[in-house]
């Protein structure tokens, strides 16, 4: 999982099923007035299987889901 770094409001663009590579945006994470505060970032190569629903994060919470594909 691709935790949040901060607590706040996060935006995220990362869709499931959707491939992923290492440094990527996937959303960012706003502070209340909408001022981004950090971005959220795929620190793997992979396949997007879970992302949260819910907006209004603490740091820590899971945010995005990454399954690495081994061949």
């Amino acid at each position: 999982w691709v935790r949040a770094a901060r607590s706040g409001i996060c935006r995220l663009d990362a869709e499931l099923g959707g491939v992923v590579k290492k440094g990527e945006a996937l959303g960012v994470i706003s502070d209340a007035f909408g001022d981004p505060q950090a971005t959220v970032k795929a620190r793997v190569d992979g396949v997007v299987v879970g992302r949260r629903l819910n907006p209004l994060v603490n740091q820590g919470d899971a945010l995005v889901h990454i399954g690495v594909v081994e061949t």
